[in-house]
């Protein structure tokens, strides 16, 4: 369920987010929403290590998908996005370190031509 959930609904449903987060208050089921968090981060993750990020705008669109959905199961909830799920500095330092490389790479490109 929380597979299915987060990755063939709230991401690429946005405009269904608040209906299944009124989905998963009315289950009251503690444990799913953990699986469906869980699910979340894990797809996030996957998406921000991709290669194809920079370059694949249907990823960026699932990127901020899933972002908005995770602050909607965790910020708009009064609860955290812990460090131990998604460490933020380390992202933002790895993304300042590929876009050094890639502009290294183009300069590269064009400095050869």
């Amino acid at each position: 369920l929380s597979h299915y959930l987060v990755v063939k609904r709230a991401s690429i449903e946005p405009n269904f987010h608040r209906l299944y987060v009124a989905f998963l208050d009315a289950l009251q089921l503690r444990s799913v929403d953990n699986f469906v968090l869980r699910e979340t981060h894990h797809n996030i993750r996957v998406l921000l290590k991709s290669d194809k990020i920079a370059d694949s705008s249907s990823e960026r669109s699932l990127l901020k998908n899933l972002g908005h959905w995770l602050g909607l199961l965790t910020l708009a909830r009064n609860r955290p996005i812990l460090m131990r799920d998604i460490a933020i500095k380390e992202l933002v330092i790895d993304a300042f370190r590929r876009a050094q490389r890639r502009l290294r790479h183009l300069r590269g490109v064009h400095g050869a031509a």
